[in-house]
C-alpha cells in the first residue's frame, strides 16, 4: 500500500490521493496519537489534570454542556 495521505499534515487536502482504505487506519493512528498526548498532559509534574479538564465539563451559563 502506498503513503497514506491522511496522516501527511499539510494545507492543501490531497482528495485525489485518498482511498477508502487510508481511512480506518489513519483514524485509528490519530486517535493513538491524540491519547498519547492526552496522556503526557495528565502525566506532566506540577499540573492540576482534574483543574484542566473539569473546565471542559462546567455547565455553560446558557445551562447547557461545553460537550
Amino acid at each position: 500500500m502506498t503513503a497514506n495521505p491522511l496522516l501527511r499534515v499539510q494545507f492543501r487536502v490531497p482528495f485525489d490521493q485518498i482511498e477508502p482504505e487510508h481511512v480506518e487506519p489513519a483514524i485509528a493512528e490519530l486517535l493513538a496519537d491524540a491519547r498519547t498526548d492526552i496522556q503526557a498532559i495528565v502525566d506532566a509534574p506540577g499540573r492540576a489534570p482534574s483543574t484542566t479538564l473539569s473546565a471542559r465539563s462546567r455547565p455553560r451559563p446558557n445551562g447547557s454542556s461545553s460537550r
